[in-house]
């Protein structure tokens, strides 16, 4: 069990020295889930709602603190956002 823990805090400290390497360390915890959820996606860009509609995103956070870390994201140039072309009504995220 104690080999497990260790691993385990291997593992937090080699994904901070990752992040500060790329930018993300000053962003918050769920700030850094919808960034890392952008990364991972193969096709960009992404509708909002999709992304917001996410299993996992769903249950990490709430729209409230989604909406904050969309503004958040913003703020620090990491993604962009615009009206979708075929449907005025979407917003569609992407990264900077």
């Amino acid at each position: 069990m104690k080999e497990n823990y260790q691993k385990l805090f291997h593992l937090r400290k080699s994904l901070d020295v990752w992040e500060k390497e790329i930018g993300l360390d000053r962003l918050s915890t769920k700030s850094k889930i919808i960034i890392e959820y952008l990364l991972s996606q193969k096709k960009l860009p992404v509708s909002l709602n999709a992304i917001k509609n996410n299993s996992f995103i769903e249950k990490k956070m709430s729209i409230a603190s989604f909406n904050r870390c969309i503004k958040e994201l913003l703020k620090s140039k990491k993604i962009k956002i615009y009206l979708d072309t075929s449907d005025r009504r979407s917003q569609i995220i992407d990264l900077v």
